[in-house]
């Protein structure tokens, strides 16, 4: 196994003993995406590879949410998300 974080064998970016100390404003990064024109099927795809994708490249720190729906409701459920959040 190598390691995305040095380049180095015999771990991984988790483990990695050259990883800088992570702080609270390191981690301070969001992504919002919207992709219009999917189909159902090809949205649990994309899905399932980003739960795969985001298990291997960040730590357990990272919280992810899913907004899923259709291109009309889509906006409102992303607004209530983010006003949810800001309550907390």
């Amino acid at each position: 196994m190598r390691c995305s974080n040095c380049n180095q064998e015999g771990h991984n970016r988790r483990v990695c003993p050259n990883a800088v100390s992570t702080n609270e404003e390191s981690r301070d990064r969001v992504i919002i995406l919207r992709i219009d024109g999917m189909t159902q099927e090809e949205q649990n795809i994309m899905h399932s590879e980003l739960v795969k994708l985001k298990k291997r490249l960040t730590s357990d720190k990272a919280k992810a949410t899913l907004v899923e729906g259709n291109a009309k409701e889509l906006p409102s459920k992303i607004k209530a998300l983010l006003e949810n959040q800001n309550n907390d």
